[in-house]
């Protein structure tokens, strides 16, 4: 995880080129989130049983880089990792407790696919709608969930506090809005829900 932004980023030309070569010859990809979530959720807003430690991007692309220094994302993707891992748990008939299966009158199902339907058709370039959507994304999971989810002034400083909150076995959910880079292992499909655990473990070793 970095504190960079994606202009940051795109700003470093070929040196940010260099940087996603070295990335990719260690399996990696350079990836920017449009808002970060990072908490610990109960079972029982989840329905499964068990405690859920998050910490994953709402909606991501990955950066790709020309030689000359040019940078694109050429997709923004909803990160669906995340909601199968709080979601799955949900059942119409035996959901009970504070579960609300239904935002404003739409189920689940159709809010993330309209969600996804807007990110196909905007220009990629376009920080402020990508933006928008990952906002909805962030609004919907906390009225599934009644999770009130708190704010954030970065993804280091988020990841940090979820860690704690998993160490003292409390709950608590926030979200860091805007974008950010980070880099993680390019498999056939990324699983994003997965992808930023490792900088728990990492910021978890170094303080030990």
């Amino acid at each position: 995880m970095t504190e960079w932004t994606l202009q940051d980023l795109m700003s470093k030309g070929r040196e940010g080129a260099k940087l996603a070569e070295k990335q990719g010859d260690i399996g990696n990809g350079i990836f920017c989130a449009a808002g970060i979530i990072a908490g610990v959720v109960s079972g029982k807003a989840t329905q499964r049983g068990k405690t859920s430690v998050i910490a994953a991007p709402l909606v991501y692309g990955q950066v790709q880089f020309e030689e000359s220094g040019e940078s694109e994302i050429e997709e923004w993707l909803l990160n669906y990792d995340l909601a199968t891992e709080l979601l799955s748990g949900l059942d119409d008939d035996k959901a009970e407790g504070t579960i609300n299966l239904e935002v404003s009158g739409i189920p689940p199902a159709e809010v993330i696919r309209g969600l996804e339907e807007r990110l196909e058709v905007l220009q990629t370039e376009d920080l402020t709608e990508v933006n928008k959507v990952a906002q909805d994304y962030k609004k919907f999971l906390s009225s599934v969930l009644n999770v009130e989810f708190g704010d954030c002034p970065s993804p280091i400083v988020a990841v940090k506090i979820a860690m704690g909150l998993s160490d003292a076995k409390e709950e608590g959910v926030n979200v860091v809005d805007g974008d950010w880079v980070f880099t993680a292992p390019v498999p056939s499909g990324l699983n994003t829900y997965t992808a930023l655990q490792d900088i728990a473990k990492k910021l978890s070793s170094a303080e030990n």
